[in-house]
């Protein structure tokens, strides 16, 4: 696998990091949304695709690779950070 390219955790493909979110789970098991995709701790890509094509929330395939239960708090933040790049015109296409 390419330094900068990780596999999606919904279909498998490998992409670029600037073509995902990672969502990473701490040391406190809380749960976040790293946009700088550096942070540390325990993390799974989506690609935009399948946050675009999935139905993310129902599937328990975040919550699996996490090791954790997710809050729906993270579901709806994935939902607005979503929102905000198709208002900006970058979603939709990766």
């Amino acid at each position: 696998m390419l330094k900068e390219h990780r596999k999606c955790i919904f279909c498998g493909k490998i992409l670029p990091k600037s073509d995902m979110l990672r969502i990473a789970r701490l040391k406190n098991k809380n749960v976040i949304i790293d946009y700088d995709k550096k942070g540390a701790g325990r993390g799974c890509y989506i690609c935009f695709s399948c946050i675009y094509s999935c139905n993310f929330k129902n599937k328990g395939v975040i919550a699996k690779s996490l090791k954790t239960n997710i809050d729906i708090k993270i579901y709806n933040e994935i939902e607005r950070y979503i929102k905000s790049l198709s208002i900006k015109g970058q979603g939709g296409e990766h």
